[in-house]
């Protein structure tokens, strides 16, 4: 057994050393799964610090909700975090009726006018949520303010 520990810790040194964007969700789920404390730390630091990066691989749909949570809180963008929450979503069919719960994590009223009109009111999501959600009361605002844009 001592010979699998050293094993694991030299395996956690590697990939500690070789977390990339197109590889750190896959790290961070396997130091999740082996418990890897140093390594899941390490890649969830390369997941904030890169986070642009890592959204922009096809490992973005591996990537587990509380992680994606914990990236949407950390990163001051909200227009960024709304593409993730968009790109997230759209990664996995069974994923859309988190929409609405994860875009609570979103400050709309931060993005810009354009950002809103052009890429939040065109996502089909924002047509379809919930009546009890308070993007519903959104969507009425920039209903009045850009009839143009109006969701239907």
């Amino acid at each position: 057994m001592p010979l699998l520990g050293a094993m694991k810790q030299d395996v956690e040194e590697f990939l500690c050393s070789h977390t990339e964007p197109n590889n750190c969700v896959s790290i961070m789920n396997l130091a999740s799964l082996h418990d890897m404390k140093t390594l899941l730390a390490n890649a969830k630091k390369f997941l904030h610090e890169h986070n642009k990066e890592v959204f922009e691989t096809d490992e973005v749909h591996l990537l587990q909700e509380a992680d994606l949570l914990e990236v949407l809180s950390e990163y001051s963008s909200q227009e960024g975090n709304f593409c993730f929450v968009q790109k997230w979503v759209k990664s996995a069919d069974e994923r859309a009726e988190r929409f609405d719960d994860l875009l609570q994590h979103v400050t709309l009223s931060k993005c810009s006018k354009e950002f809103i009109c052009g890429t939040v009111m065109e996502e089909r999501l924002m047509a379809v949520s919930k009546p009890s959600c308070p993007i519903t009361d959104f969507h009425a605002n920039v209903n009045i303010q850009h009839p143009k844009h109006r969701v239907m």
